[in-house]
C-alpha cells in the first residue's frame, strides 16, 4: 500500500506523457520471482487513468475509478492464496487469478516513466523539453500479518493476565 498524489497537470496529454507504478515483486516459497503485479497511473493518447497489469493476460487494464487530481490517492496490491487483489483507496476495483504459484511479496518498486525518447512511441508528447517530472509517493507500507506463533503467544496473553492477576490477590 502507498499513497500517490496526482497533480492536476496529469491529466493533460498534451502537458506531456507520464506514468508512475507500484510493483509487487511475488516470489514463490523457494524465493523465486513469480509474478508483477502493478497499479499506478498514466498520462497519454488515450488521456488520463488508472490501471493494472494483469500477470495472467499480460496486458493492462484500465480502471473506471475516476482520478482524484491535486489529491492524494490510496493505491493497494493485495496478495491472497488464490487471487491478486487491487484497492484503490481502500475499494477493491480489480481482482485476478494468482495461477503463478506466488506466496509472498518479495519487494515493492515505485517506477516513473515518462515516454520521452522512446523509440517505440510514436507521437509522444513531451511537455518539459527534458521529460522531467515528479511523482510523490509517500507512506509506503505492507500489512503485517502475525506468525502464527505469534497469534498463540497473543492468545496465550489475557490467560497469564489472568493467572498473574489471581495469584496477586490471595
Amino acid at each position: 500500500t502507498a499513497d500517490l498524489f496526482i497533480p492536476a497537470e496529469w491529466q493533460d496529454p498534451a502537458l506531456g506523457w507520464r506514468r508512475t507504478d507500484m510493483w509487487g515483486v511475488m516470489v514463490d516459497s523457494s524465493s523465486v520471482i513469480r509474478a508483477y503485479p502493478i497499479i499506478g497511473t498514466v498520462t497519454d493518447d488515450k488521456g488520463s487513468r488508472l490501471r493494472v497489469w494483469d500477470t495472467d493476460t499480460g496486458l493492462w487494464v484500465d480502471l473506471l475509478t475516476p482520478i482524484a487530481y491535486d489529491a492524494w490517492t490510496t493505491l493497494a496490491i493485495k496478495l491472497t492464496e488464490t487471487t491478486f487483489e487491487y484497492y484503490v483507496n481502500d475499494l477493491l476495483v480489480y481482482v485476478e487469478t494468482n495461477t503463478n504459484s506466488s506466496t509472498d511479496f518479495s519487494e515493492v518498486i515505485m517506477q516513473g516513466y515518462n515516454f520521452t525518447g522512446d523509440p517505440a512511441l510514436i507521437g509522444a508528447v513531451a511537455g518539459d523539453p527534458l521529460g522531467n517530472y515528479t511523482a510523490y509517493w509517500s507512506n509506503t507500507r505492507a500489512a503485517s500479518v502475525p506468525e502464527p506463533s505469534a497469534l498463540m503467544l497473543l492468545g496465550a496473553l489475557p490467560v497469564l493476565g489472568a493467572l498473574r492477576w489471581s495469584t496477586r490477590r490471595t
